[in-house]
């Protein structure tokens, strides 16, 4: 799979695109020469002719009267079950929380998944500007335009004040 700028291209013709609104197919139409064709939500089909200048394994070169694009392999690749970036178990003290960082080298989908035994466990999630969530999450799914550094913030969100130390663990997965 090959990318550049939220473009996926996927060995099945299909082109995935971090816009939800649009989608594609790529299509071979000469031995140098590649047709993208994009539907854009409540708009008529557009297609773009593209030449191919190079193509190795893990890189593409397109270009066309307009511009020149370079196309390369996405680190994790995509899959049914998604790749584990990062792992993380833990426990947490009455009325403290704890902050966690992972990074990203390009656009990516992810699932943020927290599973714990205490039904009062959440998490928020940052990236370096701005907070990305809204309330306390169990799960998080959706696709982050920018490579970057992200923090997962985990609290109790109620603050049931059970004495306890609950367990968690936090999984997460790119696609």
């Amino acid at each position: 799979m090959l990318n550049n700028a939220g473009f996926y291209f996927q060995p099945d013709g299909k082109v995935r695109l971090v816009a939800s609104e649009m989608s594609g197919n790529w299509e071979l139409i000469g031995y140098d020469s590649l047709k993208l064709s994009f539907v854009f939500f409540n708009h008529r089909e557009e297609q773009y002719n593209y030449k191919i200048d190079s193509l190795e394994l893990g890189r593409m070169v397109l270009s066309s009267d307009d511009e020149t694009t370079v196309y390369r392999k996405v680190p994790f690749g995509v899959n049914q079950e998604g790749t584990i970036i990062k792992g993380i178990v833990g426990s947490l003290q009455q009325g403290v929380s704890r902050e966690y960082f992972f990074d990203l080298i390009s656009a990516k989908e992810l699932s943020i998944e927290l599973k714990s035994e205490s039904k009062s466990i959440g998490f928020d999630l940052f990236d370096d500007t701005r907070k990305l969530s809204s309330i306390g999450l169990k799960n998080w799914k959706g696709i982050v335009t920018h490579g970057g550094q992200y923090k997962i913030l985990v609290g109790d969100t109620i603050a049931l004040g059970n004495g306890g130390s609950p367990e968690f663990d936090i999984k997460v997965i790119g696609f």
